[in-house]
């Protein structure tokens, strides 16, 4: 649900602005996985909703430093973000193709599976067109009258 939704945003704002759109999909399981420290659960589920998260910012609930791993990939995702902040072009050890301007294109994400483990792939979501077959309306306009756009 959460990836069909995302790459429909990035494709639209790739579209809509003449700069670069960069997308990434994270796999990357760490030493704590949210779900383990947050809900307390043993069962791997790989990387949950937002597990990234705790590679860019310190969170009360998992500490990202813990093993090598973990604080190599840190070390990239500071790279990623810094750089792309100074440059508009994020940093990688491979050459990350920025997301189409067409959207008819399809989506390629970088993809981040370990510190080691990162490529360039083709997004396929298998159940893409069940979610863009429910009937919601979330993105229609569904204002009245005159809409202030002064923010």
């Amino acid at each position: 649900m959460f990836v069909v939704d995302v790459q429909e945003t990035v494709k639209l704002q790739s579209s809509a602005i003449t700069s670069n759109v960069y997308s990434y999909y994270f796999s990357y399981k760490g030493a704590h996985a949210w779900y383990e420290v947050v809900a307390e659960l043993a069962d791997d589920f790989g990387a949950s909703h937002a597990e990234d998260t705790s590679y860019i910012l310190q969170t009360p609930s998992s500490d990202a430093t813990t093993t090598e791993e973990d604080r190599r990939m840190v070390e990239i995702f500071v790279e990623i973000f810094t750089s792309f902040a100074k440059t508009g072009k994020p940093k990688t050890p491979i050459d990350w193709t920025p997301v189409s301007k067409n959207l008819e294109d399809a989506s390629v994400v970088l993809k981040i599976d370990a510190p080691q483990g990162l490529w360039m792939e083709e997004l396929v979501v298998e159940d893409e067109k069940f979610w863009k077959s429910l009937p919601i309306a979330e993105n229609e306009k569904l204002v009245s009258g005159k809409v202030k756009d002064e923010l």
